[in-house]
């Protein structure tokens, strides 16, 4: 599915029809907020495949977490929107735009991202590996010398090349994903070991 991201001329042509006409027309939401079409699109609606496939309670908390947050970037993305028809004419709404922009594109991440757990029963490897990841308690146990840190670092290259081999020729679904998430967090230490030796 294509990403949510807005490109450059789609960016300046929202901000001049926003601009120019200075108002969106959304009811302000008086009690439960209301449920957008891009809510609908995202899966809101549909039902609840955790219950179908008997997902996990853990899996289920994540589902709710995420559509609780998802919830959330669209009230805000509305809360913005309705603000803009009270920013006077001779005034740029620029900075309001720019938010509801960023908000549509988080919005539709978030999609892509509970639509996933429904469909897989999890994250991605790549975000389950990133909420595992403390980078700066990382960070802090690293040697502090630029010769332990740059081996360690040898070291660690190697072995992710190792996990992209073994993930390349793994037979099975679960083998590639253990090495994807291997690779992920190797990643994610390599970035941290670089920094540190840029600074030492």
């Amino acid at each position: 599915m294509k990403r949510g991201k807005i490109s450059e001329a789609e960016y300046e042509n929202e901000i001049q029809s926003l601009e120019m006409a200075n108002v969106v027309h959304v009811q302000p939401q008086t009690s439960a907020p209301l449920r957008s079409s891009e809510q609908k699109k995202n899966g809101e609606n549909q039902d609840t495949v955790h219950e179908k496939n008997g997902f996990t309670a853990e899996t289920t908390q994540l589902i709710a977490q995420l559509q609780k947050e998802l919830n959330e970037i669209d009230g805000l993305k509305a809360e913005k929107s309705n603000s803009l028809q009270y920013i006077p004419k001779n005034i740029s709404a620029t900075s309001t735009v720019t938010e509801i922009l960023k908000l549509r594109e988080a919005f539709v991440a978030k999609g892509d991202e509970l639509r996933f757990v429904k469909k897989n029963g999890q994250l991605p490897i790549e975000k389950e590996a990133e909420g595992e990841f403390e980078k700066d308690e990382y960070f802090a146990s690293l040697p502090n010398e630029k010769y332990e840190l740059d081996r360690q670092i040898r070291n660690l290259r190697s072995q992710m090349s190792k996990w992209k081999k073994k993930g390349e020729t793994a037979k099975s679904l679960g083998k590639k994903q253990e090495y994807r998430h291997h690779l992920v967090r190797g990643e994610l230490k390599l970035s941290a070991m670089l920094d540190k030796l840029n600074i030492l």
